[in-house]
């Protein structure tokens, strides 16, 4: 899976999830400005293990609160994608 595929996970999940449109990837996710509850990241996170088929828990304990941007994060999924486990 490429950059854009798993930016575009991210984002349809967010949509299809919190019903928000994402324009700025580097929008830090947790931000009041972006509007998504934080039970949603929940889902959210869920949405995209399932679409790629990797447990992505890993990366937020490895990384610290900036890896909640659409870039941080897809970049974070394929650093880490040969560590992460289906």
């Amino acid at each position: 899976m490429n950059k854009s595929e798993i930016e575009k996970i991210i984002i349809e999940g967010i949509k299809e999830i919190s019903d928000i449109n994402i324009e700025n990837k580097d929008l830090n996710l947790f931000s009041r400005s972006c509007g998504i509850s934080p039970i949603d990241l929940i889902y959210i996170k869920d949405y995209i293990e399932k679409k790629i088929n990797k447990d992505i828990s890993k990366i937020f304990v490895s990384y610290d609160y900036n890896v909640l941007t659409v870039h941080n994060l897809t970049d974070a999924i394929i650093s880490c994608k040969n560590s992460l486990t289906a």
